[in-house]
């Protein structure tokens, strides 16, 4: 699937809104892993028209026109005014459409100028994520994809090793196991809080929408001969999501 990022513009210089057809939606469901959007300062009030938002089209109950509706980028716990948030680079922003009450405005522009009606949004922001995994619907997210270690030991004094876990699952994440590529080099890895005991956390699991923080310990590594490196597999669910993460320890020491 092809990407569409904005371009870098001169300052003081606007942009058409990017537009992400059909194309871009998974299942009829969500659209996940596709939408890159320029930075912007928070809004300061509902009716500020700088701020960015998003405009999503759809047919409500079963209606052959189109409706299109604003979600900002805020958060809102009922009656009370939204608190809006910035839009910073290398973040993932991640909305969630909790129900749709009637229909929208009749044109993108309206939606865009107007306050928000009809659709109710839930958001949280993940910070610097490196993985995504999305099953069309739902979405795990890791800020490591992997991990190449030099030979040494890592505790909590080790903050390189930081692994940081977060769902839209209803059922929230779940950590599964860890394999080893070599049967007979098993647990020296283990999966931990941020804490000081390093204990493993076995079966470990967070909640929708929680900001899981974990850590790796690894012990010393001693290569036998012509060894290069040892590897282990962390594997995690959310749901029929599966996600794994590949930490390799190089057999050379770290530099003095």
């Amino acid at each position: 699937m092809a990407e569409i990022r904005p371009k870098v513009v001169e300052s003081g210089e606007t942009l058409p809104a990017i537009v992400y057809g059909s194309e871009y939606i998974n299942n009829e469901i969500s659209c996940t892993e596709t939408i890159y959007i320029l930075e912007g300062e928070k809004g300061l009030y509902k009716e500020d028209p700088d701020f960015p938002t998003l405009v999503i089209g759809g047919r409500y109950g079963g209606s052959s026109s189109e409706t299109f509706y604003r979600v900002d980028f805020a958060n809102q716990q009922g009656d009370s005014e939204p608190v809006y948030f910035p839009v910073i680079r290398n973040f993932i922003y991640t909305i969630s459409i909790d129900s749709v009450s009637g229909p929208g405005y009749s044109s993108a522009a309206d939606a865009r100028s107007y306050y928000p009606v009809n659709m109710f949004t839930g958001s949280y922001i993940l910070e610097e994520f490196t993985l995504g995994v999305s099953d069309g619907q739902y979405i795990l997210k890791l800020t490591q994809g992997g991990y190449e270690l030099r030979n040494q030991v890592y505790n909590q004094n080790h903050s390189e090793t930081n692994l940081n876990i977060q769902t839209n699952h209803p059922d929230g994440w779940r950590f599964t196991g860890i394999t080893y590529e070599d049967s007979g080099d098993m647990g020296w890895l283990r999966f931990c809080d941020t804490g000081n005991s390093g204990t493993h956390r076995d079966n470990d699991k967070g909640g929708q929408g929680e900001l899981s923080r974990r850590r790796l310990w690894l012990d010393d590594y001693t290569p036998a001969a012509g060894q290069t490196s040892r590897v282990a597999n962390l594997h995690f669910t959310a749901g029929r999501i599966e996600a794994t993460i590949r930490v390799e320890q190089l057999a050379r020491p770290s530099a003095p």
